[in-house]
């Protein structure tokens, strides 16, 4: 027996598995916990196997926790020192602990956003944590009447952001509801607008890629890899999330 099907092919059993990954952090379900708090649970679980399997153990040496080397036995290391002051989170919070909130700072700091904003940001979800949760229809009628005819912009130009955040921060946002909330998707569309015209840009080419018959059906023709090879780059670079 060769054992499951994926051993003999890890490039495909990733794919999949990013699907699938993708498709549960597109549940409405998944993104916020007060609907269906029982299928929230498993969607969470589902998310974390999936992410687990994608990003496997590091090598010996790795702390997982910390993402910082362990140190030789018998030498006490320094606890990691937080980018900013953490929160006290009431009971039921995901939580910030100290890795999760430095990378949370540093990934928004690559976005444009100062670690004393960041911090403000940290507070707020912890501050929203026990209020009742934005009713996503109605943040985005708000967010459309405010917008007008630069809603479909705004909003992409969010989400183009929101994908540059490490995976389990976006978890995280989504389980304090802070996802569908109007401040922070405006802030997020501020900070993303430089992404949308690379993003457009990508799309199009992407789209000519595959309408070429030379990267769909004739394998043998000399632009064949290197079409293959430049739709693999811009696919990366449209969907940093699935680093």
């Amino acid at each position: 027996m060769n054992g499951p099907e994926h051993a003999t092919d890890p490039a495909a059993h990733a794919a999949t598995l990013a699907t699938r990954k993708l498709e549960i952090e597109a549940d409405p379900d998944f993104l916020t916990r007060h609907n269906n708090p029982a299928r929230n649970a498993a969607l969470v679980k589902q998310w974390n196997d999936v992410f687990k399997e994608l990003n496997p153990e590091p090598p010996p040496g790795v702390d997982a926790s910390t993402e910082a080397t362990t140190a030789p036995e018998g030498v006490t290391e320094p606890a990691p020192t937080p980018l900013i002051p953490l929160p006290a989170v009431p009971e039921g919070h995901p939580g910030w602990n100290v890795p999760t909130v430095n990378t949370y700072v540093t990934s928004v700091g690559a976005l444009g956003m100062a670690p004393e904003e960041a911090g403000r940001w940290v507070q707020y979800t912890v501050d929203q944590f026990s209020k009742a949760p934005p009713d996503p229809v109605t943040t985005l009628a708000t967010l459309r009447e405010e917008w007008g005819g630069d809603f479909d912009r705004n909003l992409l130009a969010a989400q183009l952001a929101a994908q540059r955040l490490p995976a389990y921060v976006r978890v995280l946002l989504n389980q304090t509801a802070l996802g569908e909330d109007p401040a922070l998707i405006r802030r997020m569309a501020t900070l993303g607008a430089k992404f949308v015209e690379p993003w457009q840009r990508g799309q199009a080419r992407k789209k000519e890629i595959e309408a070429d018959k030379d990267f769909t059906l004739e394998r043998n023709s000399p632009r064949h890899a290197a079409l293959v090879a430049e739709w693999n780059r811009i696919f990366k670079e449209l969907h940093p999330e699935m680093e």
